[in-house]
C-alpha cells in the first residue's frame, strides 16, 4: 500500500492553471450578462422610437381634427352668406372642397395610426394596446447637461466600455495563463506506504515495513514555441483590443457631441416654430376679417389657415425629432435601462 503526493512550487503554484478554465469563464458570464442589458436597451430604444412615430400621428389626428372643425363651420358660415347674398357660389364650393380635403387628411392619419398601433402591439406583446392611445407631451424641453460632464458620465456608465473591458481583462487573464506554461516545472513529491520484504510466498502479503519517499522534480521547458506563441499572440490581441477600445471612447465621445449640438439647435427651431405659428394665427384672423368686409377673397382665408395647419404639423414634427434625439442621447448615455450589480 502506496499514498503519494506532488505538489507544484513554479510552474501551476496554487493551481493557478488548474483555475484557469473556470475564470476565464467568469469573464464570459460577465461580459453575457452585460450584452444582454445592451440588447434590452436596443429593444427599448426602438419601441420608444416606434412610439414617438405613435405619438406623432396622434398629434397630426389632432391637428386635422381642428382644421376640420374650422372647415367645416367656415363652409356653414359661407353657406348662410350665400343664402343672403352676399358671396358667390364659388365660395361655397370652395369651403366644402375644404372640409372635404380635411376629412381626406383624417382618413389618411387615423389608418396610418392604427397600423402603428397594431405595429407596437405585436412587438410589445399586449392585446391592451389596441385598446389605448399614447399620451406623451412632446413639446416638452429637457435641461440638457454640459459636455464636459455628458463625456464623464459617458465613461462611467458605457455598457460597451464596459463589455470591451471584460473582454481585455479576459485576455489579460489568458496571457498570464500563457506565460505559467513557459515557467520551469518544479514538483515536490511525498510518497509513504508500508511493505513487507520478506522472500517467503506465504508472508510476502504482510505490509509490516514503512516505506517514506521526498523528492523534487526539476523540468525546464526547452524551445517551448506553442506557449511562446500564444503569449505573442495574445499580447497582439489586447495591443489591438486597447485601440477598439480607444476607438469606441472617440466615438462615444463624437456620438454625444453630435446629439447635444442637434437638440440644442433643435430648441431653437422650435422657438421659431411658436414664432411661425403666432404668425400663422394672426394672419387667419386678418384675412377672415378683410373677408368679413368684402375685401378679400375666400381663396386667401383657406390659404391662410392651410399655411397655420403646416405650421402646427411643422411644430409636432420637429417637436418630435427632438424627443427622438433625446431618446438616443439617453441610450447612448445607458440610462433606458439600468444594470444592478456587475463587476
Amino acid at each position: 500500500m502506496y499514498l503519494a503526493y506532488s505538489q507544484p512550487l513554479l510552474q501551476n503554484f496554487g493551481g493557478k492553471l488548474d483555475r484557469l478554465e473556470y475564470e476565464l469563464s467568469r469573464y464570459n458570464v460577465d461580459f453575457a450578462e452585460i450584452q444582454t442589458v445592451e440588447n434590452q436597451e436596443n429593444f427599448v430604444l426602438d419601441l420608444g422610437l416606434r412610439f414617438l412615430d405613435w405619438v406623432l400621428l396622434s398629434e397630426q389626428n389632432r391637428i386635422a381634427h381642428e382644421r376640420q372643425v374650422l372647415a367645416q363651420e367656415q363652409s356653414r358660415q359661407v353657406s348662410r352668406r350665400w343664402a343672403a347674398n352676399l358671396v358667390e357660389r364659388v365660395d361655397v364650393l370652395r369651403a366644402e372642397d375644404a372640409v372635404r380635403i380635411a376629412q381626406q387628411g383624417i382618413v389618411l392619419i387615423e389608418s396610418q395610426w392604427k397600423a402603428k398601433q397594431a405595429e407596437l402591439a405585436v412587438l410589445a406583446q399586449s392585446e391592451e394596446l389596441y385598446t389605448l392611445s399614447p399620451e406623451f407631451d412632446i413639446y416638452t424641453l429637457e435641461t440638457l447637461p454640459e459636455l464636459d460632464e455628458v463625456i464623464i458620465q459617458l465613461m462611467e456608465r458605457s455598457r460597451v466600455v464596459k463589455a470591451l473591458g471584460v473582454r481585455r481583462d479576459q485576455l489579460s487573464h489568458l496571457m498570464h495563463g500563457y506565460t505559467e506554461t513557459q515557467r520551469p516545472q518544479l514538483y515536490l513529491s511525498i510518497g509513504a506506504g508500508l511493505q513487507d520484504g520478506d522472500e517467503e510466498f506465504g508472508n510476502s502479503l504482510g505490509l509490516d515495513k514503512p516505506d517514506v519517499l521526498v523528492a523534487l522534480d526539476f523540468r525546464y521547458p526547452l524551445g517551448n514555441r506553442t506557449a511562446t506563441a500564444d503569449v505573442r499572440k495574445t499580447e497582439l490581441e489586447l495591443k489591438q483590443l486597447d485601440k477598439n477600445i480607444e476607438h469606441i471612447i472617440l466615438e462615444l465621445e463624437a456620438g454625444a457631441k453630435n446629439l447635444l449640438i442637434l437638440m440644442k439647435e433643435m430648441e431653437k427651431v422650435l422657438v421659431l416654430n411658436q414664432e411661425q405659428i403666432e404668425s400663422a394665427e394672426a394672419k387667419t384672423q386678418e384675412e377672415l376679417r378683410l373677408y368679413r368686409q368684402g375685401r378679400s377673397d375666400l381663396t386667401f382665408v383657406i390659404q391662410s389657415q392651410d399655411n397655420e395647419e403646416v405650421a402646427k404639423l411643422t411644430y409636432a414634427e420637429n417637436a418630435v425629432s427632438y424627443q427622438k434625439l433625446l431618446l438616443q442621447y439617453h441610450a447612448l448615455m445607458d440610462e433606458l435601462i439600468f444594470q444592478r450589480g456587475g463587476r
